[in-house]
């Protein structure tokens, strides 16, 4: 996976646009580039024959220590392709764990649940 720097993030935006707007959860796209802007995530791009998908980092630190947590992943099969390098990655930043939430239950294949969340709407 490539990795893209707040600086190159503007010449690399367009290639993961559309589908953020297709798959937002609440956040708008323009929270994601925000957020890489800032340092605050990071942004990688799977590519092997073109473009493949992308994974957005965060890394963040809970009262047990490091974690990374994807915040976003979007790709066919990009778990089965390049978890072992997110896996990596966590390694260097001294991460024990690497965390995911989403609605969908496909993700059981890469990752233990470990937590259920609740929500309730208020109207």
């Amino acid at each position: 996976m490539r990795y893209i720097s707040p600086t190159e993030l503007h010449e690399n935006w367009d290639l993961i646009r559309e589908d953020l707007q297709k798959h937002s959860d609440g956040w708008r796209p323009e929270d994601v580039y925000s957020c890489i802007q800032h340092n605050t995530s990071t942004l990688h791009i799977a590519e092997d024959d073109g473009y493949e998908g992308f994974v957005v980092l965060t890394p963040q630190t809970h009262f047990h220590g490091q974690v990374l947590h994807i915040w976003l992943a979007y790709g066919k099969n990009l778990m089965e392709k390049y978890l072992p390098e997110i896996e990596d990655m966590a390694r260097k930043i001294g991460a024990k764990e690497i965390t995911f939430s989403s609605r969908r239950k496909g993700w059981e294949k890469y990752f233990t649940p470990c937590m259920t969340m609740y929500r309730k709407e208020i109207k």
